[in-house]
This record gives C-alpha cells, sequence and structure tokens, in this order.
C-alpha cells in the first residue's frame, strides 16, 4: 500500500465512538489544558499530540492511576491540534481538536 509510512487519523478499519468520555479545556487554550476522563476510561496507555499537518509532536504516558491529565501547549505557536487517546495496545479510544491561541 502506498500510505504505509502515514498514520491514518480516521479511517473505516478503526472507527472511532462519537460518545467519547475523553474531556480536554478550556477551549480554545492559550496554554495549559486539562484532560479529564470518567472512571470507567481510566486505562494505561498514551495521549498523543498531533500538529494539524500530522506530525506527532508529543507523546504523554498514562499509568492508569489518573483521571485527569495537565498538558502544556504554551510553547506551541497558535494552530490546531489534534489529541488522541489510545489503550496500552495502541487502539484508538477517542480523539479531541484543540484549538492554541496567543493573547
Amino acid at each position: 500500500m502506498l500510505y504505509n509510512n502515514y498514520t491514518p487519523f480516521v479511517n473505516i478499519l478503526n472507527p472511532i465512538s462519537e460518545a467519547s468520555s475523553m474531556v480536554a479545556y478550556p477551549n480554545p487554550t492559550t496554554g495549559l489544558v486539562h484532560v479529564e476522563f470518567s472512571e470507567t476510561d481510566i486505562l494505561r496507555g498514551s495521549l498523543q499530540l498531533y500538529s494539524s499537518l500530522g506530525q506527532l509532536l508529543k507523546t504523554y504516558t498514562l499509568d492508569g492511576l489518573q483521571a485527569e491529565y495537565s498538558l502544556d501547549l504554551s510553547n506551541y505557536p497558535e494552530s490546531t491540534y489534534f489529541l488522541f487517546l489510545k489503550d496500552e495496545n495502541g487502539r484508538l479510544k477517542g480523539h479531541q481538536k484543540l484549538i492554541k491561541i496567543n493573547r
């Protein structure tokens, strides 16, 4: 397949549930973003931050013990970003678009 080196955000083989219990706020943000999970979604895995061009910018490891994480986007330029929640097997569990603004 021609596109093997690209990670698709959404495709028919990996559908994303419309009902995600991951919430990131404030959105838009000027820097600090809080990500919360429902008690049933606390998991081991990762949060991955991607640029609007699809470049992986940062991976945050989830230890399965916290229901909330804080991400600092203050050093990133004003843009649109995508946050993906993956379980420890790499399966996509949720996603959210984030808007970074400067003031």
